[in-house]
């Protein structure tokens, strides 16, 4: 692969639907990180959201199993920042067969916890092999992208806005 930059993408709803044309063409596997479990509290009622026996996660889960083809755990999160020692995040892998691509390309790219079919899980991670070339990190609704110039120039072609990283 050529020599690649990282660019900042803010994900308004033009940049994303050039963003996940591109990556939906170019990338192979996609990962995604499972979120931590989360409460909501209800005039004296706790429910509990996003464990493993959540109907939504269940269901969410059954739609995209049969491309997954590994479970990490990590200390590294997004564009594989290290978060230190206590923090633990568990990636899912999965092949972007063109199922995938099709539920993909239904979601926008900055999906939340509560997404339909990725339910209980942010932070979608695009690949090229074993490259990363686009991170999307859900709380800042922005992108880092790894991109040679060539890529950079297709992009910008498509009118997509990005700035390079300092």
């Amino acid at each position: 692969m050529d020599e690649t930059r990282q660019y900042i993408v803010v994900l308004d709803k033009e940049n994303e639907a050039i963003l996940r044309s591109f990556l939906l063409d170019y990338t192979d596997i996609l990962r995604i990180t499972r979120a931590d479990p989360w409460l909501e509290i209800h005039f004296f009622r706790i429910n509990k959201f996003g464990h493993d026996d959540d109907p939504k996660y269940i269901a969410g889960q059954q739609s995209i199993r049969q491309d997954l083809f590994r479970k990490v755990a990590s200390h590294r999160h997004y564009n594989d920042v290290y978060a230190g020692k206590r923090r633990r995040f568990i990636h899912l892998y999965y092949h972007l067969s063109i199922p995938m691509k099709q539920l993909l390309n239904k979601e926008i790219l900055n999906f939340n916890v509560e997404s339909k079919t990725f339910y209980g899980f942010e932070d979608p991670v695009f690949y090229r092999g074993d490259n990363i070339i686009c991170a999307i990190m859900t709380l800042k609704n922005r992108a880092i992208c790894n991109l040679n110039d060539a890529q950079v120039k297709y992009l910008v072609d498509n009118g997509l806005k990005l700035s390079p990283m300092r």
